[in-house]
């Protein structure tokens, strides 16, 4: 009996620009859908570019996952917010598994609370 060879993952970057992507969770939004689709390397982080709001993804996971969180990202976002761009590249860095994601979640949120 043979098994098919694993698909190589697949390394991506989207930059998601518009108004009100800040301040409304879509970071947390995304992760979520990230975890949903079975996700292990996941990050994500808010820039402002040229006076422009992104939030900057980047993820890794097999081509049918890639693909299905693409269609998330260009078709679903959090309510008030109005995409202007968003663009896709193939990623050439290592995406931090999602568990460290989520620590650094919490070590941002835990600094809001109590600043240093």
């Amino acid at each position: 009996m043979t098994f098919p060879e694993r698909c190589p993952s697949m390394k991506v970057r989207a930059i998601i620009t518009g108004r009100g992507v800040h301040d409304v969770g879509y970071r947390l939004y995304l992760l979520e859908r990230a975890l949903d689709t079975g996700f292990q390397r996941f990050y994500a982080k808010i820039e402002v570019q040229n006076g422009a709001e992104q939030v900057v993804v980047q993820y890794e996971g097999e081509p049918g996952q890639v693909d299905a969180l693409g269609s998330i990202i260009r078709e679903e976002h959090p309510p008030g917010v109005d995409i202007e761009h968003i663009a896709f590249e193939a990623c050439a860095w290592d995406v931090v598994p999602v568990t460290d994601y989520l620590d650094l979640l919490i070590v941002e949120q835990l600094s809001l609370i109590a600043p240093l």
